[in-house]
C-alpha cells in the first residue's frame, strides 16, 4: 500500500519524510494509543495499517528502500499529495463516527454499569438470607446435639438402673433363701412347742389375733400400694401418649418405671411375708417402702420433666417398648403367682400336727389355727 497505493506510511503515522527515528516511534504510540480497541472498538483496521507503517519505518534498510520507491513513482504519480489527504480527511471522518459509536457505548457501559449495582445489591440480599439460614442450620444443630447429649445420659442412667434390677433381683433370690431356713426352723419350733401346747395355747390365741389385726392393716396397707401402683400405671400410659412427640430413648425410662412398680410390689408381698413373723421389724420395712415408693413418685416426676423437653423423632422405639413393658408386666405376675403358690404350699397349722394342707383342707382348726400363719 505504501508503494502503490494512494496514502504513504508517512501520511499514516502523521509525520514528515524527515523524520527521526525517536519521532517514528512516538507517533506510532500515540496512533496505538487512540486507536486501542479498549478506547476504539472499530479501529482495528486501521491499527493493522499503523503497525505495517510502523515496521516499515523503523527500519533503517526497509525505510531507505520505501523512500527511494516512492520518489521514483513520484514523478508518475503527481496526484499523490491530493489523494493522500482525501484519504487523511476520509480516515478522520471515520474517526469522528467512530467515537461517536464509541460515546454511544459509554452510555451503554454506564446502563449496565448500573444494572450491575443493582445485580449487586440482590446478591447481597441473597447473601443475607443465606447467612441467616445457615445460622438456623448451626441453631437446629445444636439444638440435635444437645438431644443427642441427653439421651446418651439416659442410656447410661438406664444401664444404672439395670444394675440395680439385677442387685434386687439377688436379693430377692437372698430373701428367699431366708424364707426356706424360716420355714424349717418353724418346723423345729413346732416339734419343741407341742409339749408345752397345752400351756400356750390361750396367749397362742391372742397372738393370732394380733397377728391378723396386723395382717388385716397391712392387706390395707397393700391394697393402697396396689391402688399407687395402678396410678402409677395409669400415668405410665399417659406417658406413653406423650412419648408420640418425644424420643426413642425415653421408653427405656417408661421401662424402668414399670420394673420399679413389678419391684415395689413384690417387696410388699414380700415384707407382709416378713411381718408375719417378725411385727416390729415389718413395721420399719413398711417405712422404707413408703420411702422407696415416694422416690419412685420424685423419679417418675423428673421422668415426666425429661420427656417433656426431648423430641418426637424417637417414636418407632415406643411399640417395641411397650411390647417388653407387656411382657416384662406378665412376667411379673406369673412370678407374684408364683410366690402365692409356694407361700400357700408351705403354711404350717399347728393344730395339725405340722401337716402341710391348705387352709381350706384343714379339718382339725377350720383355718383358723395357724401360729405365726403362713396361709
Amino acid at each position: 500500500m505504501g508503494y502503490g497505493g494512494h496514502l504513504s506510511y508517512y501520511a499514516v503515522l502523521g509525520i514528515k519524510r524527515s523524520a527521526t527515528s525517536e519521532e517514528i516511534r512516538d507517533a506510532y504510540r500515540k496512533q496505538s494509543i487512540a486507536l486501542h480497541p479498549d478506547k476504539n472498538p472499530f479501529g482495528a483496521e486501521v491499527v493493522k495499517l499503523v503497525n505495517e507503517a510502523y515496521g516499515e519505518l523503523s527500519d533503517e534498510k526497509a525505510r531507505a528502500e520505501y523512500d527511494r520507491v516512492s520518489r521514483k513513482n513520484q514523478g508518475s504519480n503527481c496526484n499523490g499529495r491530493d489523494s493522500s489527504s482525501s484519504v487523511i480527511r476520509s480516515l478522520k471522518q471515520k474517526l469522528a463516527e467512530l467515537e461517536s459509536k464509541q460515546g454511544m457505548l459509554k452510555k451503554k457501559i454506564v446502563n449496565l454499569q448500573g444494572e450491575n449495582c443493582e445485580i449487586r445489591g440482590n446478591l447481597a440480599q441473597f447473601k443475607l438470607s443465606l447467612y441467616e439460614k445457615t445460622s438456623q442450620n448451626k441453631q437446629l444443630q445444636h439444638k440435635q446435639k444437645k438431644i443427642e447429649n441427653e439421651v446418651d445420659h439416659l442410656k447410661s442412667e438406664k444401664d444404672l438402673l439395670e444394675r440395680e434390677n439385677q442387685d434386687q433381683k439377688r436379693q430377692i433370690d437372698v430373701y428367699e433363701d431366708k424364707m426356706d431356713r424360716n420355714s424349717r426352723a418353724l418346723m423345729d419350733e413346732r416339734r419343741k412347742a407341742s409339749d408345752d401346747f397345752a400351756r400356750s395355747e390361750l396367749k397362742a390365741k391372742q397372738k393370732i389375733e394380733h397377728i391378723k389385726k396386723e395382717v388385716d392393716h397391712l392387706k390395707s396397707e397393700k391394697d393402697l400400694l396396689e391402688r399407687e401402683n395402678q396410678d402409677q400405671k395409669r400415668q405410665i400410659d399417659v406417658y406413653e401418649d406423650k412419648m408420640d412427640r418425644n424420643s426413642r430413648a425415653l421408653m427405656d425410662e417408661r421401662r424402668k418405671a414399670s420394673d420399679d412398680f413389678a419391684r415395689s410390689e413384690l417387696k410388699a408381698k414380700q415384707k407382709i411375708e416378713h411381718i408375719k413373723k417378725e411385727v416390729d421389724h415389718l413395721k420399719s420395712e413398711k417405712d422404707l417402702l413408703e420411702r422407696e415408693n415416694q422416690d419412685q413418685k420424685r423419679q417418675i416426676d423428673v421422668y415426666e420433666d425429661k420427656m417433656d423437653r426431648n423430641s418426637r423423632a424417637l417414636m418407632d422405639e415406643r411399640r417395641k417398648a411397650s411390647d417388653d413393658f407387656a411382657r416384662s408386666e406378665l412376667k411379673a405376675k406369673q412370678k407374684i403367682e408364683h410366690i402365692k403358690k409356694v407361700t400357700s404350699e408351705r403354711s404350717v397349722c399347728y393344730r395339725c400336727n405340722g401337716k402341710s394342707v391348705s387352709k381350706e383342707d384343714c379339718t382339725v382348726c377350720n383355718g383358723n389355727g395357724a401360729i405365726l400363719g403362713l396361709w
